[in-house]
């Protein structure tokens, strides 16, 4: 048993060494297995998936992967447009015959994650998470695994996913290491909850709709939430600095006709003097 974990996590580790060959800042690797053999490895490239790119690979040299075992360093794709013409990776390991993957990180997209493993599991597919030390060593290489926890202000726009309460880090600036942490949740159609955390509360700053109306944030009501709709503005206040968040979109699951659960917020930092 302990053989077969180890033979396992040689293939793993390999997927991970797979990332470093990936241009620009997503990195994921795909390495594919027969009979206990490499016979494709894949990364991501702007135009192609590593999954997809592994089994090409495969494929191109008249391999059957109807017994093959996929080990991917990110939960593989699904369609998240409509309009999309190229099957996902998720659709193309199924097709392929594929019937054991395992997965480094769960995508951190809320418009993707675990609705990838979902669609494997849904069609038969044995799934299997790489080692915790593992985990942490993908998260440690590629930065795209934080993109929907942290962030680097003055201003951006973040997406969270809000099926559990979320909290996300967004550090003040470039030039300036300290951090917010604030927390959101779903509250219903087109709305958000915010809320307070250790040392800093919220407040709805009513009927602005711009930033710019906003010249004294703390004229306020602050206190542990605020329910938020699209359009509203929130303010987080923290003994440095104001966050003001601009709700651009609300989603709060099949309950309410919505496919996810998320909210997406623009940004702006104000510190505080005195």
């Amino acid at each position: 048993m302990l053989a077969d974990l180890q033979q396992h996590r040689a293939f793993m580790e390999r997927a991970i060494h797979e990332m470093s060959n990936c241009p620009g800042g997503t990195k994921v690797g795909a390495v594919l297995v027969v009979d206990n053999k490499v016979v494709a490895t894949g990364f991501k490239t702007s135009g192609c998936h590593a999954e997809r790119a592994a089994i090409n690979q495969a494929k191109a040299n008249g391999i059957d992967l109807r017994q093959a075992v996929l080990y991917t360093t990110l939960e593989p794709c699904v369609q998240v447009k409509k309009t999309q013409k190229i099957a996902c990776c998720s659709s193309l390991i199924v097709a392929e015959g594929i019937r054991r993957v395992f997965i480094g990180y769960t995508d951190p997209n809320p418009r993707v994650l675990r609705q990838g493993w979902r669609s494997l599991r849904d069609d038969g597919v044995e799934l299997l998470y790489f080692p915790k030390d593992l985990r942490s060593a993908i998260e440690a290489i590629d930065p795209f695994v934080h993109v929907f926890s942290q962030s680097i202000g003055p201003t951006g726009t973040m997406v969270v996913d809000v099926l559990e309460p979320e909290t996300v880090t967004i550090q003040f600036s470039e030039a300036d290491p300290r951090t917010m942490a604030i927390r959101w949740s779903w509250s219903g159609k087109n709305q958000a909850f915010a809320y307070s955390s250790a040392g800093i509360d919220v407040a709805l700053a009513r009927e602005a709709r711009e930033f710019s109306e906003i010249d004294d944030p703390g004229i306020f009501k602050f206190g542990p939430q605020a329910r938020v709709l699209i359009g509203n503005i929130v303010i987080f206040c923290h003994q440095d600095a104001y966050l003001l968040a601009k709700v651009l979109e609300a989603k709060a699951g099949p309950s309410y006709g919505d496919e996810h659960y998320l909210v997406k917020f623009q940004y702006q930092i104000r510190l505080r003097s005195g």
